[in-house]
């Protein structure tokens, strides 16, 4: 059985510490790499998220948006 409290207190460190690395993109050479780490942290926080309350949606709406995102992008 998964702890509940240490999952979600993992999912908020990991987004914490991944929002913060995302506003580190503007840092010239290193930016690009701290951005894209802290992004998939955040995913794996939301994947964390989406575990304990046991709704898969969740995660399948956040690739949707990243995917969508991406593609705006480019």
């Amino acid at each position: 059985m998964i702890n509940e409290n240490a999952s979600l207190s993992e999912a908020k460190t990991l987004g914490g510490v991944g929002s913060i690395l995302v506003l580190f993109t503007a840092v010239p050479y290193v930016g690009v790499v701290l951005g894209i780490a802290g992004f998939v942290m955040v995913l794996i926080a939301v994947k964390y998220i989406s575990d304990v309350i046991g709704i898969e949606q969740v995660f399948r709406n956040m690739i949707i948006s990243v995917l969508l995102a991406v593609g705006a992008i480019f």
